[in-house]
């Protein structure tokens, strides 16, 4: 990841600092995101539509923005295990909208490892807005169980919130999630994403 980092960094050195993109990328415990915001004055909220996406490769469907999600692949690293994510991320200015997913080695998840692995993945998942965990809770979809996390933060002096959930369906680990400047960003568009999950194996 660390490649990638640096790409991001020479990518947006010497930009104007009024113009120029926030850049966050969220590294560690299986989730590589990049998150791209833009500070646009005088937008008091996101003019969204949301329409069906259906991945069979990654095994879900969900409302995705305008029903558009774009697939990017990467190996990762888990515990000392190389790994395969696939991203489905709809970027905009303000916000992201993403679910990732990846199959951790057959074994991994037992019941005394279920709990730290989803803490650690909360920790992470809510690293791109700097942000502070507000409050997790349990989270079942269709019989499978993970923690719903919602955080706040601050990027480019400006207050950010994300919010997700993290699953775990057999040996494979989703992270569905939203994040945004809070201005813009309405409970309605977090919800109508993450509430329309809806697994298709």
């Amino acid at each position: 990841m660390k490649g990638l980092l640096q790409r991001l960094k020479e990518k947006w050195n010497g930009t104007n600092r009024k113009q120029r993109a926030v850049m966050l990328s969220a590294t560690g415990a299986g989730i590589a995101v990049i998150i791209l915001l833009v500070i646009l004055p005088g937008r008091t909220t996101l003019n969204l539509e949301f329409s069906h996406y259906n991945s069979n490769q990654g095994g879900f469907s969900i409302d995705a923005p305008f029903g558009e999600l774009n697939i990017s692949r990467e190996m990762i690293s888990f515990r000392d295990k190389n790994l395969q994510q696939f991203a489905h991320i709809h970027e905009m200015p303000e916000a992201t909208f993403m679910v990732s997913h990846f199959d951790l080695p057959s074994g991994i998840v037992n019941p005394s490892e279920r709990t730290s692995i989803l803490n650690d993945l909360a920790v992470q998942f809510v690293a791109p807005v700097n942000g502070v965990i507000n409050s997790t809770s349990d989270a079942e979809i269709e019989g499978y169980s993970g923690i719903h996390v919602k955080a706040s933060g601050v990027a480019e002096e400006q207050e950010m919130i994300a919010e997700g959930l993290i699953m775990l369906v057999a040996n494979r680990v989703y992270v569905i999630g939203v994040y945004g400047q809070k201005r813009v960003l309405r409970q309605k568009h977090i919800n109508t994403f993450i509430q329309s999950l809806k697994f298709n194996f």
